[in-house]
Order: C-alpha cells, then sequence, then structure tokens
C-alpha cells in the first residue's frame, strides 16, 4: 500500500468517525430536549395534585380544630352563664361575683365555728363546756 492511498483512507475513515459523533451528539441532544417535556408534565402535574391534596388535608385540620377551640369556648361560657345564674339564686353576689352567705352573722375575731360557742380573739376557749 502506498502512502498516498493510506493516507486517503486514513482521512476517510477520520472523517467517517467525526460524522459519526456528531450524528449521536445530534440525536442525544434531540432526545433529550424532546423527551423532557412529557416526563416534566407528569412531574409538574403528580406535584401539583399533591400540594392541591396536602392543602385540602390542611383546610380539614383547621376547620376542625377550628370547631374544637369553638366548641371548647361555647362550653366555658356556658359553664359561666350557670355558675352566674346558680349563684344569683342562693345568695347575693360582691361586685366581684363572690357569694355572701346572708345566715352567717360574721364574728368580730376570726371565723365561727359553732354559732352556739362564743368565739374569742384567739378562738374558741378550751374549757367553755365544762363549766
Amino acid at each position: 500500500m502506498s502512502h498516498k492511498i493510506r493516507y486517503r483512507f486514513l482521512m476517510l475513515h477520520a472523517r467517517l468517525l467525526r460524522n459519526i459523533l456528531a450524528a449521536i451528539g445530534i440525536a442525544g441532544f434531540l432526545t433529550a430536549c424532546s423527551g423532557g417535556t412529557k416526563t416534566e408534565q407528569k412531574v409538574n402535574q403528580d406535584s401539583i395534585d399533591r400540594v392541591n391534596e396536602k392543602a385540602r388535608l390542611d383546610s380539614i385540620a383547621t376547620v376542625r380544630n377550628d370547631s374544637i377551640v369553638s366548641a371548647k369556648a361555647d362550653s366555658l361560657a356556658k359553664v359561666r352563664e350557670d355558675s352566674i345564674k346558680k349563684s344569683q339564686n342562693q345568695n347575693t353576689i360582691t361586685k366581684y361575683g363572690v357569694p355572701i352567705e346572708n345566715n352567717i352573722v360574721k364574728p368580730k375575731y376570726g371565723t365561727p365555728i359553732n354559732h352556739d360557742e362564743p368565739n374569742t380573739r384567739y378562738g374558741v376557749p378550751v374549757n367553755y363546756n365544762e363549766g
């Protein structure tokens, strides 16, 4: 084989390899650009569906928590109203809402233990009943 023929054969081989490499690169580029949109649309739709589901679950949880809080508030208001009505029916009430029992006379010193026994500054005398 002469030198010229060998050179032409190598040049043809190099051009052929270069063209094959270019065709593979263009095919890969086209595949990457065209095939990605279908996958991205599917992924985007899946993520949108997840976000919508999460928002729905969050709204359900929020409504449930709000209903529990409002039920507790209603219960406390009802208990307060019942307590006020009960105390108003039984005794007179001070301006702070503390009931005053009308049947007990407050002694000058301390709290009465028994209405029949005298009450002193230091309490009921020890030997009062003994005589």
